[in-house]
């Protein structure tokens, strides 16, 4: 018994000591990791400097405590301190590191005139349980998590210069890396179960501004084959060589507000815009650029401080859609334009009915704007940068550019040619009005418009529109050429001297 005690004796101890040892050998390549991940921001710009790091965590695993930490971005001049940082790991699992932020820390970023000496713009951050996981492969980042149950940034300043304040609740965020330099992507998924912000300030004459809003449930996600943030950036810059970019954003709803038109808060009006469902996708590749979004039920409301102003109330937009295409590098040959705009469904609410028809002598169907335009165009580079500087148009087609409000519409359609190298128009427009004169004289009975105003617009109409194919229907020919508009085939307007 006793010898048998003497042996497990001995095995535990010298299992403690292979543990130890074990410990021991781990903990050194945590630090040589260390150096080399301060190594790898460096040649990317980014400069870390901290006290020597306190490693402990014996038996299962390693803590380590950053103290004073200091980094700064040489591309953009960011700059921040964190007062502590504890990284820790298991000992069964040294790729996977946890890193805990500390509750509150700052950042600094160069104000718009740094050149000139102007102050650095610092924001203040207050966190919540933010932790940010990194997961390594064959010694490289091959994937980061950050979680949080809060973030706050607060920028505060003083005088005229703008205070912001952004909240972020329930955040979750993974980005992974790839490992080979070709092929593979670099992807990002945000979710945010919650976003506020508030933004105050002065205009130049003391009258104070208020902005703030927020989304409910945001989702993000995005894809690029960049590795850096600088190699996105210049993507987004359309520098030469190119890459490739995407992303989606949706919300369930968003909410925007601010004050308007008072010199102080309390006697200021109130503008609000909130929508529901909330969408859009971006995408760079190719040397082209692409945008879309949608957004339903969009409310926008205007509450006057003034109450004895009669226009208040709100307009309710069913839908808006847009669409956008366009070359984003330079290049020696035209690429596609387009440009799609859509509010469909465009309704007052009962209140603002009441406010600007309160007899009832308007129309009441429902608005819509549609503006849908397709061409060719190409970016011009900066001979000293290579980066886009300007763009020459090709040709335009104008296949929709519609309003139609309170029963009456108009409607734009035509082809443009753009002679270079001053972007000179040369083409076709036509321009269609229903019941437009109709409307002018609802509007007058409804003191919406007065006579002066009415009158101006029935000379507009008499001088630069023919009656068209049907009743209650002015048409307009415009024609672009040697510089000057010519109107029904009269001179117009000129814009410039004729084409060489």
């Amino acid at each position: 018994m006793r010898r048998a005690a003497i042996y497990g004796g001995s095995t535990l101890v010298l299992a403690a000591a292979g543990w130890s040892a074990l410990w021991f050998t781990g903990r050194g390549e945590l630090a040589e990791r260390l150096d080399l991940e301060r190594e790898r921001l460096l040649a990317q710009g980014i400069e870390v400097e901290h006290q020597p790091p306190l490693i402990g965590g014996f038996p299962f695993g390693y803590e380590v405590e950053l103290r004073e930490i200091a980094l700064s971005d040489r591309a953009s001049g960011l700059t921040a301190q964190l007062p502590v940082v504890t990284a820790t790991t298991d000992l069964g699992d040294v790729e996977r590191v946890l890193y805990r932020l500390p509750p509150t820390f700052f950042v600094e970023l160069p104000g718009a005139d740094a050149a000139e000496g102007a102050d650095p713009v610092r924001v203040e951050f207050e966190t919540e349980e933010m932790v940010v996981e990194q997961r390594f492969a064959e010694a490289r980042p091959a994937a980061m998590a950050v979680r949080a149950k809060s973030a706050l940034a607060v920028h505060a300043a003083e005088g005229q210069a703008l205070n912001a304040a952004i909240e972020l609740g329930q955040i979750d965020a993974t980005l992974d890396l790839p490992m080979a330099a070709q092929g593979a992507e670099t992807a990002l998924r945000l979710a945010v179960g919650s976003v506020d912000y508030l933004v105050t300030g002065e205009t130049e004459t003391g009258a104070p501004t208020r902005l703030e809003g927020g989304a409910q449930r945001l989702g993000l996600t995005a894809t690029t084959d960049q590795r850096t943030p600088a190699a996105v950036l210049a993507v987004l810059a359309g520098a030469p060589g190119g890459g490739r970019l995407a992303a989606t954003l949706q919300a369930e709803g968003t909410r925007i507000e601010g004050a308007v038109g008072a010199a102080d808060i309390p006697q200021s009006g109130r503008l609000s815009l909130s929508s529901g469902a909330t969408g859009g996708v971006f995408r760079i590749e190719g040397g082209q650029l692409s945008l879309s979004s949608s957004s339903e039920n969009n409310r926008l409301e205007l509450v006057p401080g003034d109450p004895s102003i009669r226009l208040q109330g709100a307009a309710v937009i069913d839908r808006i859609e847009t669409v956008y295409r366009s070359p984003l590098m330079p290049a020696e040959a035209m690429d596609e334009l387009a440009l799609r705009i859509a509010m469909g469904k465009i309704t007052p609410d009962a209140g603002l009915w009441r406010a600007i028809d309160p007899e009832e002598a308007l129309v009441r169907a429902p608005g819509e704007v549609i503006l849908d335009l397709l061409g060719t165009a190409r970016m011009l580079a900066d001979e000293e940068t290579g980066l886009p500087m300007g763009a020459e148009l090709g040709n335009l087609t104008l296949r929709s550019a519609d309003l139609s409000l309170l029963g009456a519409s108009a409607e734009l359609r035509g082809d443009l040619e753009f002679l270079q190298p001053a972007n000179r128009p040369v083409g076709r427009l036509t321009l269609t009005l229903t019941r437009s004169m109709e409307l002018v004289g609802e509007l007058v009975r409804a003191g919406l418009l007065d006579i002066s105003a009415a009158q101006l617009a029935t000379a507009i109409a008499a001088n630069y529109t023919q009656p068209g194919a049907t009743p209650q229907t002015l048409v307009s020919d415009l024609e672009f050429r040697d510089g000057t508009i010519w109107v029904n085939g009269e001179e117009g307007w000129s814009f410039g001297p004729p084409a060489p």
